[in-house]
């Protein structure tokens, strides 16, 4: 009962049938056990439904068991007889009834154990019976017994599919029983998206008869009949023969009239249910169901000389007939099977507003049909709806001019043919003109507030050709442009793609997975922004089996077109194991499908070049070429010459214009190159407010500001490199960044955050080391994007996402409750633990590598997301050739030691220690007192020894970088020293001396919190490390890293023995009840599908 829902425990079903002279009984017994609450309701109904036409119910006993003991309540049951119309709303009636009673006194802990038997009277199929059962259920069930007693002349046939129930059999006189009796039988959640014909939960078929034809033999002698028609219906069938003389016009003439003219109503009742009604009765009544529509219509296509039959079918769909034993119960629908020049053409005539002629007639698609004529040897498939399946083409053109009175204006065309466009005749005509625009309208307003229609909702209609068009067109004002600062946040999607395929379901998929089939969807969006030039998202294309998904961007000028293309094929279904393709199309595109344009962010149109700008100096050429000779001389007499002919044009060009940044920038490098750093720095600041053509200028300005320490005016230096030369700021010195980022650390906290914080945006919006792409422009892109939304600007944050922030961003921006404004956008990424991100970072990264080999930035990206993937074996190889290049890592300094140190641990990591300890080395060869920086590399090789059991090692390896390499490091490197010897020393059993590098750590651990923490898990001290974790947690400086702690990757990695054994020790940790409850104030928990190359343990 530890599994029962709903405060129910089922506990016994018990189902017999027994053939008698007019039909079969059919008894069943119900008992279950109310355990909670929750189940009181549920427990004390007892409800039958039944067809008083042909069946009667009794009802056996009502028993309460309480306490052990039997409360008979049958006497005592009153029932209340109620109609049961579920479907009315469709237009059927099946006049079935619904025996209802709530039993007394029921209390928490009675079993509720009754039994009902179903007198069947069977005059349609005499002697014959059929039925199904499912085998599972989503809940637990005790007992289950099935019996079935009929006689033996007429013998039953079973089948199972997805069940392993078999039943017995024995004579019983002239009967034979057949009987299967299961315990505690075994129960399971349902997944979505299976096939709705696929039984999940596992099926039983029953059924006397023995073939498909004798199915149809059974329905012909139903259909059989009175085939007269009224005169004027008879007099309009001999016109449509007169007027259309080909057969494929007159199947559509007639077809259409039925459909239209005579409307739905299904009178289900008793033996109507499967007996139609004759056609001149339909016709007088002026509606009918199925059966009496396509009776009607096949009787009509005769008699203007058309083969045609009705057919069976189930709308399930029935796509696994072929499997399924025969029996009238395996249909619930009938269509007409037309012959149209030796084709069938399977048509509903139940359904409304259909266009096409002929074979352009859109087939029903129901898998098999069974059509109804003496002789019929089988099922039939039923082909030619993919031909026709349709397809949907959207084009949406925005229009956008921020200083116009209509500063947006979109215009969307819709092209649907054939069944879509059946779908959308069918929705105009039920719906009306106006509801139509209306709800258009209404769809687009929910992203573009105050939109309005600028002209009427246009709809064309060719319905023989099967072709509807949808033309919208919409205006947005200025003042709702700017209200919704829409130039910050144009929104688009690509809804012709969206919600298609599967989502991706939660957990291990077990079921096959339904896909949509004949799929043809293209949207095309284009956006033309005036006087800016949007950005242009990356192609995508992507195949799983008959699967198609891509999109192709083009920009040019001020507008950038977008096409979304979706197809499939005929594969209606693929096996669990091939679902995640299949789900990885589905990621992307609700991914993708949605872009979001931050106009205000896309550059202006390009600047003039310096050399266009120098005919601003015409009047003065000469001056200016003998100063710009001078200058390339190099010595100091010439420099000072070029400086006095400069500052004499100084005094005669106009203030301001572009000649005069122009000279005051020439001034400016001259300056500098005497070092003369505050009037170069003054001649370049006026130069840049009067002429930005100049990167080299804007470039050296920023150099004297950083040189300088001068960050506010470093800063408005960089928005100009920004708005007129990006590439100054996309190449700028990584070591200047560096020594920036440095001295940040010695300011207040508030001035220090504020200061990083702004020059992480602008560095970011710059594009600073995205070309190629590398991890430091990774790690800039992820401030920035922090820092906007600690300043409440989560549009701004937003523009950032789409540039593709690397999958660890997304994921410390999914756990940190700072940044929760983005997490409806981090969704869709997040479900599949950022998987689709992960791989999409792989193939970015390899052809950033690929066309900078020699990049070792590039190279490190890539060797890195490799690991991230849990592709260390891959990571490897493509970072193997650049680490042989030893002349190149030298010359190339602190980026080639960081590849080295990154291919090193991928060779750890894919089982290489020694490998990796031998690339080390040789690295290390090169001195570490040469290049001081290569003490971080020392302090990393130690660790690699610690953590692959090698702690002898690894103590001295420690013992040499706090004895020889102490004066390179930092505090904070020197901390990782003394928690690895302590570690080390643990692993050897000698705690004494451990201890006494524990305590140097708590001199200032504030200092470097990881070292601190992992020495504790070192140790095993999980009170420290909940206080640490607690208290870092509380600090807003401290808080990413210790979050990151609570990601659950779930990638593919070899960690060693001294990695799980400390992990342990972290897990327990966290799954403190006091750190989960802090965890839940700032952050959450969230899955990861990388490992944890990028990550912190500790």
């Amino acid at each position: 009962m530890s599994h029962a829902q709903d405060g129910t425990a089922y506990l016994l079903t018990d189902w017999q049938v027994r053939a008698n002279d007019t039909g079969y009984d059919s008894y069943y017994r119900f008992a279950s056990k109310v355990i909670d609450r929750s189940g009181l309701e549920q427990g004390g109904r007892i409800s039958v439904g039944f067809d008083p036409r042909i069946e009667d119910v009794a009802v056996n006993f009502v028993h309460i068991i309480r306490d052990g003991k039997t409360i008979d309540r049958t006497a005592e049951v009153q029932f209340s007889v109620v109609e049961r119309e579920k479907d009315l709303n469709d237009g059927i009636i099946s006049g079935n009834l619904q025996v209802i009673s709530n039993l007394k006194d029921i209390r928490v802990g009675d079993i509720i154990d009754y039994a009902t038997t179903r007198h069947v009277r069977t005059k349609l199929w005499p002697h014959h019976y059929f039925s199904s059962f499912t085998d599972r259920f989503s809940e637990p069930l005790g007992y289950r017994a099935i019996r079935i007693l009929w006689p033996s002349a007429q013998p039953l046939t079973f089948k199972a599919t997805n069940s392993a129930i078999s039943f017995a059999a024995k004579d019983a006189g002239d009967m034979r029983e057949w009987e299967w009796v299961g315990a505690q039988r075994p129960f399971e959640q349902g997944e979505g998206d299976v096939p709705a014909w696929y039984p999940q939960y596992g099926r039983v078929d029953i059924s006397t008869m023995k073939s498909w034809s004798e199915v149809a033999q059974w329905a012909v002698n139903l259909y059989a009949g009175d085939d007269s028609l009224p005169a004027d219906f008879e007099k309009r069938l001999v016109e449509i023969a007169k007027r259309w003389p080909k057969a494929e016009d007159r199947v559509t003439e007639v077809t259409r009239y039925i459909q239209d003219n005579i409307r739905y109503v299904g009178e289900e009742m008793g033996e109507g249910s499967y007996v139609p009604r004759r056609p001149a009765l339909v016709l007088e009544r002026g509606y009918g169901d199925c059966k009496d529509k396509s009776l009607l219509l096949a009787v009509a296509l005769r008699r203007v000389g058309i083969d045609a039959v009705p057919a069976l079918v189930s709308t399930s769909p029935g796509f696994d007939l072929p499997d399924r034993l025969p029996s009238p119960g395996m249909f619930d629908h009938v269509i007409v099977r037309v012959m149209l020049g030796g084709q069938p053409l399977w048509i509903d005539p139940t359904a409304t507003h259909r266009g096409g002629r002929g074979l352009g007639i859109v087939p029903s698609n129901l898998g098999y049909a069974l059509p109804i004529r003496a002789g019929q040897a089988g099922l039939e498939e039923m082909k030619g709806f993919d031909r026709l399946a349709g397809t949907m083409d959207v084009t949406e053109q925005f229009a956008v001019d921020e200083k116009a009175p209509t500063a947006l204006t979109l215009r969307v065309e819709t092209r649907y043919s054939d069944s879509l466009a059946d779908w959308m005749r069918s929705r105009v005509a039920t719906r009306g003109m106006p509801n139509v625009a209306r709800g258009n309208l209404e769809f687009y307003q929910k992203r573009f507030a105050g939109l309005t229609e600028s002209k009427p909702l246009e709809v064309q209609d060719d319905r023989d050709a099967n072709r509807v068009v949808m033309i919208e067109n919409y205006a947005l004002a200025k003042a709702d442009f700017d209200k919704d600062k829409t130039l910050s946040d144009l929104n688009t999607n690509a809804y012709a793609v969206s919600d298609i395929l599967p989502g991706r379901q939660a957990g291990l998929r077990k079921q096959p997975l339904s896909l949509p089939t004949a799929i043809s969807r293209t949207h095309v969006i284009e956006v033309k922004a005036k006087d800016r030039a949007p950005w242009s998202p990356d192609d995508i294309d992507m195949q799983a089996g008959d699967i198609h998904f891509y999109r192709q961007s083009t920009q040019s000028g001020d507008t950038v077109r977008m096409v979304y293309k979706l197809s499939s094929g005929s594969q209606n279904m693929v096996p669990a194991e091939d679902a995640e393709a299949v789900y990885a199309i589905s990621d992307k595109i609700a991914e993708e499908s949605g872009l979001r344009f931050f106009l205000d962010k896309s550059p202006k149109p390009s600047k003039p070049s310096l050399a266009a700008d120098m005919e601003a100096l015409a009047p003065y050429r000469d001056d200016v070429q003998k100063a710009g000779t001078l200058m390339t001389k190099g010595d100091q007499a010439s420099f000072v010459e070029a400086l006095s002919i400069l500052n004499q044009l100084s005094e005669k060009v106009e203030r301001p214009s572009k000649g005069a940044g122009l000279v005051d920038g020439m001034k400016g490098v001259l300056l500098a190159s005497l070092n003369r750093a505050a009037p170069a720095k003054a001649a370049l600041l006026s130069s840049m407010e009067q002429y930005q053509g100049s990167p080299d200028m804007i470039r050296m300005l920023a150099g004297l500001q950083i040189n300088a320490l001068e960050y506010a005016p470093l800063f408005e230096t960089l928005k100009v490199a920004v708005q007129y030369q990006p590439s100054v700021v996309a190449t700028l010195d990584q070591d200047w960044v560096r020594y920036l980022s440095s001295h940040m650390r010695a300011l207040p906290p508030t001035e220090r955050e504020e200061k990083h914080d702004e020059l992480c945006v602008l560095l970011a919006s710059g594009q600073w080391r995205m070309q190629p792409r590398t991890l430091e422009g990774n790690g800039m892109l992820e401030c920035a994007i922090k820092a906007h939304l600690k300043r409440n600007q989560p549009a701004e944050a937003r523009a950032l996402l789409a540039q593709h922030p690397s999958a660890d961003t997304l994921a410390k921006l999914a756990v940190d409750k700072r940044y929760q404004a983005l997490w409806p956008d981090l969704e869709p990424l997040s479900a599949s633990g950022f998987r689709n991100s992960i791989e999409e970072e792989v193939k970015e990264a390899a052809e950033a590598a690929k066309q900078a080999p020699d990049d070792f930035g590039a190279a490190t990206r890539y060797v890195r997301a490799l690991r991230v993937a849990g592709k260390a074996d891959q990571a490897v190889t493509a970072g193997k050739v650049l680490a042989g290049k030893k002349d190149r890592i030298e010359a190339s300094g602190d980026p080639a030691f960081w590849f080295v140190n990154e291919y090193a641990y991928a060779l750890a990591e894919s089982g290489q220690v020694d490998q990796a300890i031998a690339q080390m080395d040789g690295l290390l060869a090169l001195g570490v007192d040469t290049y001081p920086s290569l003490v971080s590399q020392v302090i990393n090789r130690a660790e690699m020894l610690n953590h692959w059991g090698r702690s002898n090692l690894a103590l001295t390896a420690f013992d040499e970088a706090e004895t020889k390499y102490a004066q390179h490091a930092s505090l904070y490197g020197k901390m990782w020293i003394w928690a690895g010897k302590a570690c080390a020393l643990r692993e050897m059993k000698r705690d004494a001396e451990a201890k006494a590098w524990d305590d140097r750590l708590q001199e200032k651990p504030e200092e470097n919190v990881s070292a601190v923490t992992m020495a504790a898990a070192c140790r095993d001290d999980r009170i420290a490390i909940e206080a640490q974790l607690l208290s870092r947690m509380a600090d807003p400086d401290k808080r990413d890293d210790v979050l990151g702690g609570f990601v659950r990757f779930e990638g593919s990695e070899k960690p060693s023995p001294f990695d799980l054994k400390l992990r342990r020790v972290m897990d327990t940790a966290r799954s403190a009840p006091t750190v989960q409850e802090k965890l839940k104030e700032y952050g959450r928990s969230v899955t990861f599908a990388g490992t944890r190359a990028y990550w912190g343990e500790y």
